[in-house]
């Protein structure tokens, strides 16, 4: 289910037509299986009438386009190798649970996954927010990938990330060291989003060295323009996600939906699709 139909063999075919999920009726509706493999023999055999001999027996039809023979590899929607992206989504998880402990940074992908592909949306399975990159969670990167791109799937991180930290803030009110701790996690955020989006190039540093990042200057002025939305004081906006960052970002929290917080920075960022 990670190719078009169209590209699919027939033996690619008849293998989505044994799993379970094919048979399923979700909402009285055809499952996004079935729906695939009636596009394969509509590409295949097209949607002509059926043809009948002098007896009034249906012939045999034959292909009009026939299925490849050799399988060819997943792509991203671009023609990219999708095993590529996936790889880099991997390496930009990895470095930020370094900072973000390996539960936070796979709820903040979870929870990015599910706006991605909303329930609602047919075929849609959003894994559960639960922190477990269990075999639901590594489905829904792989199809997502495969839909909409690595590019979109950084998006998601990102605004999955920021509504896991603005849940946190709303949890715990600490003060200037918690503002410190905050901006280091959403530097770790814009570094993970930027080493997906940058197609592998170098990710900007999500240590306190202060390095600056291009995304991590694009959240200082999504934040400024929500503070100014609150009458309160701007940030500079330099790249560098440190304590002051951090605290504007948790005063934010106390004051917005989670979801809403998340939604309207990353609209101002331009991550959502």
């Amino acid at each position: 289910m990670l190719k078009p139909p169209e590209t699919w063999t027939e033996p690619e075919m008849q293998a989505v037509m044994r799993e379970a999920a094919y048979w399923a009726n979700p909402g009285g509706r055809a499952s996004p299986e079935r729906a695939a493999v009636t596009r394969w023999f509509d590409h295949v055999y097209t949607t002509a009438p059926v043809r009948r001999d002098a007896t009034g027996r249906m012939r045999q039809p034959a292909p009009v386009r026939p299925a490849p023979q050799t399988p060819q590899p997943a792509r991203e929607p671009d023609g990219r190798d999708l095993r590529g992206g996936l790889g880099q989504i991997a390496q930009a998880l990895a470095g930020a649970a370094a900072t973000l402990g390996y539960p936070g940074a796979v709820r903040g992908l979870q929870r990015g996954l599910a706006r991605l592909d909303p329930p609602e949306r047919p075929g849609a399975t959003p894994p559960k927010v639960d922190g477990d990159f269990g075999p639901k969670t590594r489905r829904a990167v792989r199809r997502a990938t495969a839909q909409h791109g690595r590019a979109a799937v950084a998006g998601s991180l990102a605004r999955g990330g920021i509504e896991e930290e603005a849940e946190a803030a709303r949890r715990d009110r600490g003060g200037a060291e918690a503002g410190r701790e905050t901006g280091a996690r959403l530097q770790a955020w814009a570094a993970a989003t930027q080493r997906i989006a940058d197609a592998g190039r170098p990710a900007a540093s999500t240590g306190g060295d202060g390095t600056a990042s291009t995304l991590g200057r694009r959240l200082q002025g999504g934040l400024n323009g929500l503070l100014a939305d609150e009458g309160l004081p701007r940030l500079a906006e330099d790249g560098v996600l440190g304590p002051h960052s951090g605290a504007a970002f948790r005063e934010l929290a106390r004051r917005r939906r989670p979801g809403e917080l998340a939604e309207r920075l990353s609209a101002r960022l331009g991550l959502l699709r």
